[in-house]
């Protein structure tokens, strides 16, 4: 019934409790391997053990060291487990490891396992049922509360049958909380170099899975490798999913080498995080509270590095007491939202809390942005992705929203978040800006709401402006607005008749109105100067000197401008204009003294036009450039 099943199981407890005398009994391997191990007697690295159960589930048994000084390889080992398996010796009953075993399965988020009452062929019935009373006592209110407690003798293995059935139903009722929808990630516990066959790594795969020839990034350091070839219990596949502990051959450079507590994981998923935002419980009878500016040891997967901490919405987090810190790394860590971790104080061999990861940053925390901050960690602790899509937006209102920056926020698949995202946008919640973006809809309504106030203020009362493009509105509104929500909010208004689009940009149909008013007024002052001058040519200074201290200089720069697209003025090559009727009469002139001369020369402006070549050579110029005139030599002709 459990073909194919496969867990990952950690053996706890104090030292000298018997875990690697059980893990020898059930799959025949002594995970004591280095000669130091053995001349001391007791486990110094953790070590790994295949077992296939009779039901043909695979357990993979990880025997971590119980002697706090060997702490921290006993976090490595226990850092990717699915369950575990608590052992208590019968003579000694609950010790200091005991206890601290235990906080350490509950701050990784293990949730499944029972209880081995080792050594009790050690003692008589009365003290092993002691013990177990004491046992019961201690694992009140964990995930271990209720477990069967199953006596275990390392002499002879009496109770072996018991705990492979126990092991049998744990792999039945155990659903490993890795990821499947997440990106391939590895936290690498073990590294070997074989001569003629490169470098092996092994670790539990965290989540994703990985293929023979995949290319895996390795982080922090940044290298992409080739995975050559993949191991699960020295068997060799072609894949190993989330769960598998694996060993991976890898091909490629190392630039800075590689280290125990790196990462490997799909190329551009991840990216080494140097502060961490984080939901942390300090263990009850602690010697200290964890304070703001206190230096503290991570422990996360199967890295250790030094962080300085800083309590969010408090002072402090006393002995048993959970809150919001963040931890700002010495070394930057491979670390998503959700991942578990333990703290330590610098330089001592006990736990001082744990907890996850609720989100990885880049900035620094302010106890100014609390406010905004603060609501964002709570919807993370929660879970649930809906509010905290609802809390990113009410912190960051012009935030653009995408899966593929969701999933590392929140540490939630992509997929669950694309249907998050499409369900707030059929509530009314959200809008769909583009493919795989969106925003939020108040936000949205509120920018939309502001355009055309702002295009109206812009353009003011005069007619120099003629629109605002979609660049410039974009500066004036004093907020970040996507620039693709913004044509799509101008497309909208305009569609509604509350903003006018043209080639250059937009406007307000009530400025149009006043600009056509004032056009028109204007435009009237000005034609009325050119035709007092007939046919002979304006300057352009001669028509604002007109103008002085009664219009604005730009407006008639700008009525000018409007005349000539019009085609009621014509602009000469010198800053001087005509009216269109004024030219009308001087090709008449000019087409009579071609037909009467059959040419027409610079020279002869005075008598046709009654003004010399300086100003009648422009207009010459311009009946030429207009096909009126053609120039050979001296002479103008008559075109055709």
């Amino acid at each position: 019934m459990n073909a194919g099943k496969y867990l990952t199981v950690g053996i706890a407890g104090h030292v000298d409790h018997g875990k690697t005398t059980l893990v020898r009994h059930l799959a025949g391997v002594d995970t004591d391997r280095m000669k130091e191990e053995k001349r001391r007697g007791l486990s110094m690295e953790s070590g790994v053990a295949p077992l296939l159960l009779p039901s043909g589930a695979r357990i993979g048994l990880i025997d971590v060291p119980g002697h706090t000084d060997f702490m921290k390889n006993t976090l490595r080992g226990l850092s990717a487990v699915d369950a575990a398996v608590l052992i208590v010796a019968a003579d000694d009953g609950v010790m200091p490891q005991t206890r601290e075993h235990l906080w350490l399965l509950r701050y990784l988020g293990v949730r499944s396992g029972f209880i081995v009452l080792s050594k009790v062929d050690l003692v008589d019935r009365e003290t092993a049922e002691f013990a177990s009373l004491e046992i019961q006592e201690l694992v009140e209110g964990t995930f271990l509360e209720g477990s069967p407690i199953l006596p275990f003798s390392g002499f002879d293995g009496g109770g072996l049958a018991e705990i492979v059935a126990a092991l049998e139903t744990l792999a039945e009722r155990t659903r490993p909380e890795k990821g499947t929808g997440l990106p391939f990630r590895l936290f690498i516990d073990q590294i070997r170099i074989f001569k003629g066959f490169g470098t092996v790594v092994s670790g539990t795969v965290l989540s994703g899975s990985v293929r023979k020839g995949d290319r895996v990034a390795l982080l922090p350091a940044g290298d992409v490798l080739r995975v050559r070839s993949i191991e699960t219990h020295h068997d060799a596949v072609e894949a190993a999913g989330a769960g598998f502990r694996v060993g991976m051959s890898l091909q490629g450079g190392f630039s800075k080498g590689i280290s125990r507590g790196m990462v490997l994981a799909e190329p551009g998923s991840l990216s080494g995080a140097t502060m961490l935002n984080v939901e942390l419980h300090i263990i009850p009878g602690a010697p200290q509270a964890l304070k703001t500016g206190m230096r503290v040891r991570v422990c996360l997967g199967t890295a250790l590095t030094g962080a300085l901490a800083v309590v969010i919405g408090g002072e402090e987090i006393p002995p048993g007491e959970k809150g919001l810190a963040q931890l700002r790394l010495a070394d930057p860590l491979g670390a998503l939202p959700r991942d578990r971790f333990v703290i330590l104080p610098m330089n001592v061999h006990r736990i001082l809390g744990g907890g996850r990861v609720l989100e990885t940053t880049g900035v620094k925390f302010r106890r100014v942005h609390g406010d905004r901050l603060v609501p964002i960690l709570r919807a993370l602790q929660s879970g649930d992705t809906g509010r905290t899509i609802s809390a990113v937006l009410s912190a960051h209102p012009e935030r653009i929203l995408a899966p593929g920056d969701l999933a590392p926020l929140t540490g939630i698949s992509r997929a669950t978040i694309e249907g998050e995202l499409e369900k707030g946008v059929s509530e009314g919640l959200l809008v769909r800006i583009s493919e795989g973006r969106y925003g939020s809809a108040a936000h949205a309504a509120r920018v939309k709401d502001s355009l055309p106030g702002i295009v109206e203020s812009a353009l003011g009362n005069g007619i120099v402006k003629e629109c605002e493009t979609a660049a410039s509105i974009a500066s004036l509104l004093g907020r970040s607005v996507d620039p693709v929500l913004l044509e799509r909010l101008l497309g909208e208004l305009v569609r509604e008749g509350r903003l006018a689009a043209g080639k250059r940009g937009f406007a307000t149909p009530a400025f149009l109105q006043r600009q056509a008013a004032l056009r028109e007024i204007v435009g009237r002052e000005v034609m009325a100067v050119l035709e007092e001058c007939g046919i002979v040519p304006a300057t352009l200074h001669g028509i604002l000197d007109r103008f002085r201290g009664v219009r604005n200089q730009d407006e008639i720069l700008a009525v000018l401008g409007f005349l000539v697209r019009q085609g009621d003025v014509v602009p000469l090559s010198n800053e001087r204009y005509l009216s269109a009727r004024a030219l009308d009469r001087i090709k008449e002139r000019v087409r009579e003294r071609i037909e009467a001369h059959g040419s027409m020369t610079p020279r002869d402006c005075g008598d046709v036009l009654g003004y010399g070549r300086m100003i009648g050579l422009p207009i010459l110029e311009y009946l030429d450039s207009v096909g009126f005139t053609v120039r050979e030599g001296n002479e103008r002709f008559l075109k055709g």
